[in-house]
């Protein structure tokens, strides 16, 4: 996950919202997400993230690391 992906978080009710990474720390296992639905950003645990979609920016950055490893 990178910043500016689309994930889902887990809430009391399951995976229910939706919001903007804005970082993901893999050292302290946190995540800084930007919800959808109210705006309100909050840090979580990186277990209660999931990836929903990716960012373009991302997925061109993905292609051109595969791109140079081959």
């Amino acid at each position: 996950m990178d910043a500016g992906d689309l994930v889902r978080c887990w809430d009391y009710n399951g995976y229910n919202r939706i919001g903007i990474l804005l970082e993901h720390d893999l050292i302290l296992r946190s995540a800084t997400v930007c919800f959808q639905d109210t705006g309100e950003i909050r840090t979580l645990a990186s277990r209660d993230v999931e990836l929903y979609k990716r960012c373009p920016e991302n997925l061109k950055k993905i292609k051109k690391n595969l791109d140079s490893d081959t």
